[in-house]
């Protein structure tokens, strides 16, 4: 049983030890998934990311969210170093052979920013040596 499926065994609030149900369950896990995915650690959230691709049907929206959200608000987010669910919400769908997120990958890539927060300094370093 996963850490995320766990979990949510151990909250139910009616006070037994039973599992909660699928619904609950999935909400409880994706929103963990995400949490975990959001900011640095300075280790790779492979926890997560396996829970991510066992749940891919249903995490799979979430994450174009996250990218839609990342293009809109990347001057805001360039602030926040230690950002990085836009960096899985790439990785994620690749990895499914998603191709509903290129579009937003695409727009995601062309924009200005440099900082760190949105993963693009590395890209404005390179253009520069």
């Amino acid at each position: 049983m996963s850490n995320y499926v766990l979990r949510a065994w151990l909250q139910n609030n009616s006070g037994t030890r039973r599992p909660l149900n699928d619904w609950t369950m999935v909400c409880v896990e994706i929103d963990e998934i995400l949490h975990e995915v959001e900011r640095a650690t300075g280790r790779f959230a492979r926890t997560a990311v396996e829970a991510a691709v066992e749940r891919r049907e249903k995490i799979s929206p979430e994450l174009l969210r996250i990218l839609a959200e990342t293009t809109q608000r990347a001057a805001e987010l360039e602030t926040e170093v230690d950002y990085m669910a836009h960096l899985y919400a790439m990785y994620l769908p690749a990895q499914f052979r998603e191709t509903r997120p290129y579009p937003l990958v695409v727009r995601f890539a062309s924009l200005r920013a440099s900082g760190r927060a949105l993963g693009t300094s590395w890209l404005r370093d390179a253009a520069v040596s």
